[in-house]
């Protein structure tokens, strides 16, 4: 009979498989010995606990492998044609080669009369569009190329036609536009005025070489009296006496802020007693 030794193994011992076979073996006996509870009245059902979380999804199992291919099955039959028989009746040929019939066809009643087609197309045209080629208009209004036809040989020159009569006079066109004018537009450049109110411009008119000086123009007429100084004034009054008699030594001196009246009677007086 086993017994239970609880001081070994020791810490360090080597495993020996007597020795713990034997205290396996002791424990063992010292639970099967103990005998069983004795069996409670049952109690009152408990509450109803909450429902767990579902727990996660296994795994995917591994495919199945392909199940073998049936036999082949038997060729099935078809109907391939259907001819008169001749007799207002029909046959059915089939793949397999058999033939039914005949079979009379029942006629179904008189069907309406369908509705007018669409009209058809016709050429309405073909007409020259230059270089030798040429469009074909349809009655439907497309046209169709363009097309180029071969050249033939050449034909002989025709003999000249006659003159034609001389044709009406055409109405008179519109009357055409002239230049009115050329203005400067003030920064040394040209307008040029149209007659129908437009203008152009302004241009740059380029100045050319100058040209020899021309020969004196005619004397201008007398001009006004112009203004003139004391100082011019009274030289020419000095001018005039020292020329003169001494019969001007009696004309007084001229007031310097004489007005041009004034000046103009002195002048007089001056000139008639310089000739007496």
């Amino acid at each position: 009979m086993p017994t239970f030794d609880p001081n070994h193994p020791q810490n360090g011992d080597d495993i020996d498989a007597d020795i713990l076979r034997n205290n396996f073996n002791a424990l063992n006996e010292r639970i099967d010995s103990v005998p069983p509870p004795l069996q409670g009245a049952p109690g009152e059902k408990g509450d109803k606990g909450d429902k767990g979380d579902p727990g996660e999804p296994g795994p995917a199992g591994p495919p199945g492998s392909d199940s073998p291919p049936g036999p082949a099955g038997a060729d099935g039959r078809g109907i391939v044609n259907v001819r008169d028989n001749g007799d207002g009746r029909v046959l059915v040929e089939m793949s397999d080669g058999a033939t039914y019939g005949p079979f009379s066809v029942a006629s179904g009643p008189q069907g309406e009369t369908g509705s007018a087609g669409a009209d058809g197309r016709s050429v309405t045209n073909i007409r020259d569009i230059g270089s030798g080629s040429f469009m074909v208009d349809m009655s439907d209004g497309s046209s169709y190329g363009p097309f180029t036809p071969p050249a033939g040989p050449q034909g002989e020159r025709g003999s000249d036609g006659m003159n034609g009569a001389n044709g009406n006079d055409g109405s008179p066109g519109p009357e055409g536009r002239s230049v009115v004018g050329v203005h400067d537009s003030g920064d040394g450049r040209a307008i040029v005025d149209m007659s129908d109110g437009s203008s152009y411009g302004p241009f740059t008119v380029a100045s050319g070489p100058a040209g020899p000086e021309g020969a004196p123009g005619p004397e201008g007429p007398q001009g006004p009296p112009g203004e003139v100084s004391n100082q011019q004034l009274n030289d020419a009054i000095n001018n005039a006496i020292a020329g003169t008699s001494a019969n001007t030594n009696g004309v007084q001196l001229l007031d310097p802020n004489a007005d041009l009246p004034t000046v103009i009677a002195k002048l007089n007086e001056l000139i008639q007693a310089g000739r007496r």
